[in-house]
Protein backbone atom coordinates (compact mmCIF):
# COMPACT_ATOMS: atom_id res chain seq x y z
CA UNK A 1 0.00 0.00 0.00
CA UNK A 2 1.11 3.51 -1.04
CA UNK A 3 0.55 6.31 1.38
CA UNK A 4 3.01 8.92 0.47
CA UNK A 5 3.96 10.23 -2.82
CA UNK A 6 6.54 13.18 -3.90
CA UNK A 7 5.45 15.01 -6.05
CA UNK A 8 8.05 17.11 -8.79
CA UNK A 9 6.41 20.91 -8.54
CA UNK A 10 8.29 23.62 -8.61
CA UNK A 11 5.74 25.83 -7.63
CA UNK A 12 5.60 27.54 -4.15
CA UNK A 13 2.32 27.13 -2.67
CA UNK A 14 1.80 30.48 -1.62
CA UNK A 15 0.94 33.72 -3.00
CA UNK A 16 4.00 35.81 -3.76
CA UNK A 17 4.46 38.26 -0.62
CA UNK A 18 3.31 35.57 1.64
CA UNK A 19 5.44 33.53 4.36
CA UNK A 20 4.64 30.50 5.93
CA UNK A 21 5.93 32.03 9.32
CA UNK A 22 3.53 35.00 8.94
CA UNK A 23 0.61 32.57 10.31
CA UNK A 24 2.01 31.95 13.51
CA UNK A 25 2.20 28.72 15.72
CA UNK A 26 -1.77 27.95 16.06
CA UNK A 27 -1.45 24.17 16.00
CA UNK A 28 -4.26 24.17 13.24
CA UNK A 29 -5.90 27.60 11.22
CA UNK A 30 -8.11 27.27 8.44
CA UNK A 31 -6.21 29.42 5.47
CA UNK A 32 -8.47 31.41 2.58
CA UNK A 33 -8.02 29.33 -0.68
CA UNK A 34 -6.96 32.77 -2.29
CA UNK A 35 -3.70 32.87 -0.26
CA UNK A 36 -2.74 29.63 -2.60
CA UNK A 37 -0.59 30.69 -5.43
CA UNK A 38 -2.21 31.51 -8.67
CA UNK A 39 0.07 29.50 -10.65
CA UNK A 40 -0.67 26.15 -8.19
CA UNK A 41 -3.92 26.83 -8.44
CA UNK A 42 -3.84 27.19 -12.67
CA UNK A 43 -1.51 24.03 -12.59
CA UNK A 44 -4.28 21.70 -10.66
CA UNK A 45 -7.15 23.21 -13.51
CA UNK A 46 -5.18 21.52 -16.09
CA UNK A 47 -5.13 18.22 -14.07
CA UNK A 48 -8.90 18.72 -14.05
CA UNK A 49 -8.06 19.85 -9.66
CA UNK A 50 -9.78 22.32 -7.82
CA UNK A 51 -8.53 23.34 -4.15
CA UNK A 52 -11.80 23.12 -2.07
CA UNK A 53 -10.28 23.77 1.40
CA UNK A 54 -6.87 24.52 2.89
CA UNK A 55 -5.12 23.96 6.45
CA UNK A 56 -2.24 25.04 7.85
CA UNK A 57 -0.84 22.62 10.97
CA UNK A 58 2.17 23.59 12.80
CA UNK A 59 3.94 20.97 15.39
CA UNK A 60 6.41 21.85 17.99
CA UNK A 61 9.52 20.37 18.70
CA UNK A 62 9.83 16.86 19.96
CA UNK A 63 5.88 15.88 19.76
CA UNK A 64 3.98 13.08 18.56
CA UNK A 65 0.49 14.26 16.96
CA UNK A 66 -2.69 12.34 17.85
CA UNK A 67 -3.54 9.44 15.52
CA UNK A 68 -6.59 10.46 13.46
CA UNK A 69 -8.32 9.92 10.29
CA UNK A 70 -10.03 13.01 8.29
CA UNK A 71 -13.32 12.92 8.06
CA UNK A 72 -14.93 13.23 4.52
CA UNK A 73 -18.48 13.39 3.76
CA UNK A 74 -19.54 10.70 5.69
CA UNK A 75 -16.39 8.53 4.41
CA UNK A 76 -15.51 7.20 8.11
CA UNK A 77 -12.39 5.38 6.91
CA UNK A 78 -11.53 5.14 2.79
CA UNK A 79 -9.07 6.20 0.34
CA UNK A 80 -8.75 9.72 -0.39
CA UNK A 81 -5.65 12.25 -0.34
CA UNK A 82 -4.80 15.54 -0.01
CA UNK A 83 -1.18 17.92 -1.26
CA UNK A 84 0.71 18.50 1.88
CA UNK A 85 3.75 20.96 1.40
CA UNK A 86 6.24 20.99 4.62
CA UNK A 87 8.45 23.66 5.85
CA UNK A 88 10.88 22.87 8.40
CA UNK A 89 10.70 19.88 10.35
CA UNK A 90 13.93 18.26 9.86
CA UNK A 91 13.63 14.50 10.07
CA UNK A 92 9.99 14.34 10.91
CA UNK A 93 8.21 10.98 10.20
CA UNK A 94 4.62 10.32 9.23
CA UNK A 95 3.14 6.92 10.48
CA UNK A 96 -0.13 5.60 8.94
CA UNK A 97 -1.78 2.59 11.24
CA UNK A 98 -4.83 0.34 10.91
CA UNK A 99 -7.25 0.36 13.60
CA UNK A 100 -7.47 -3.07 15.66
CA UNK A 101 -10.30 -5.18 15.27
CA UNK A 102 -14.04 -3.66 16.82
CA UNK A 103 -12.47 -0.30 17.17
CA UNK A 104 -15.15 2.25 16.18
CA UNK A 105 -14.81 5.67 17.38
CA UNK A 106 -17.06 8.89 16.71
CA UNK A 107 -16.47 11.98 14.66
CA UNK A 108 -15.31 14.93 16.40
CA UNK A 109 -14.67 18.63 15.30
CA UNK A 110 -12.03 20.75 14.63
CA UNK A 111 -11.64 24.74 15.92
CA UNK A 112 -11.95 25.17 12.57
CA UNK A 113 -14.85 23.22 11.42
CA UNK A 114 -13.77 20.07 9.97
CA UNK A 115 -13.78 17.11 11.38
CA UNK A 116 -11.77 13.57 12.02
CA UNK A 117 -11.69 10.85 13.86
CA UNK A 118 -9.34 10.27 16.96
CA UNK A 119 -7.36 6.94 18.04
CA UNK A 120 -5.27 6.53 20.79
CA UNK A 121 -2.29 4.36 20.21
CA UNK A 122 -3.77 1.15 21.81
CA UNK A 123 -6.46 0.99 19.19
CA UNK A 124 -4.04 1.27 16.07
CA UNK A 125 -0.96 -1.03 14.92
CA UNK A 126 1.38 1.06 12.65
CA UNK A 127 1.69 -0.43 8.82
CA UNK A 128 4.17 2.73 7.17
CA UNK A 129 6.14 5.73 8.60
CA UNK A 130 8.03 8.04 6.05
CA UNK A 131 9.31 11.91 5.82
CA UNK A 132 7.01 13.50 3.86
CA UNK A 133 8.76 15.62 0.94
CA UNK A 134 7.89 19.38 -0.45
CA UNK A 135 5.40 18.72 -1.69
CA UNK A 136 3.98 15.35 -1.16
CA UNK A 137 0.11 13.81 -1.52
CA UNK A 138 -0.25 11.73 1.53
CA UNK A 139 -3.14 9.26 2.35
CA UNK A 140 -5.38 10.43 4.83
CA UNK A 141 -8.36 8.06 4.96
CA UNK A 142 -6.73 5.78 7.33
CA UNK A 143 -5.26 6.56 10.66
CA UNK A 144 -2.12 9.12 10.29
CA UNK A 145 0.04 11.36 12.53
CA UNK A 146 3.16 13.10 12.88
CA UNK A 147 6.61 13.21 14.98
CA UNK A 148 8.83 16.05 15.07
CA UNK A 149 11.88 15.80 16.15
CA UNK A 150 14.61 19.25 17.03
CA UNK A 151 12.99 21.35 14.25
CA UNK A 152 9.23 22.85 14.73
CA UNK A 153 6.96 21.54 11.46
CA UNK A 154 4.30 23.68 9.46
CA UNK A 155 2.41 21.35 7.06
CA UNK A 156 0.38 23.50 4.49
CA UNK A 157 -2.63 20.58 3.32
CA UNK A 158 -4.40 20.97 0.83
CA UNK A 159 -7.87 19.23 -0.22
CA UNK A 160 -8.52 18.54 -3.91
CA UNK A 161 -11.69 17.49 -5.87
CA UNK A 162 -11.99 16.39 -9.20
CA UNK A 163 -14.50 17.53 -11.43
CA UNK A 164 -17.09 15.55 -10.48
CA UNK A 165 -15.93 16.63 -6.87
CA UNK A 166 -15.30 13.41 -5.42
CA UNK A 167 -11.68 13.67 -3.58
CA UNK A 168 -8.71 11.41 -5.06
CA UNK A 169 -7.78 8.14 -4.38
CA UNK A 170 -4.09 7.17 -4.17
CA UNK A 171 -4.41 5.27 -7.06
CA UNK A 172 -6.28 8.45 -9.04
CA UNK A 173 -3.08 10.73 -7.81
CA UNK A 174 -1.08 8.17 -8.91
CA UNK A 175 -2.53 8.35 -13.14
CA UNK A 176 -2.99 12.13 -12.69
CA UNK A 177 0.49 13.25 -11.54
CA UNK A 178 2.20 10.38 -13.30
CA UNK A 179 4.55 12.46 -15.30
CA UNK A 180 5.37 14.44 -11.92
CA UNK A 181 6.54 11.91 -9.11
CA UNK A 182 9.88 11.12 -8.08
Amino acid sequence: MINCLNVNLDINPLREGLDINSYGTKRHIKIPVTDINDNLISFLKTLNLTVVWTELFYTPPFYFTTIHTDYDCGAIEGDYTKLNYIFGGKDSLMYWWRPKPGVSNIVEDTAIDSQYIDYKTTEVDLIDGQQVKFPSIVQVGIPHNIRTFAESRYCLSLVLRTNNNTRLTMAECIETFKQYLQ
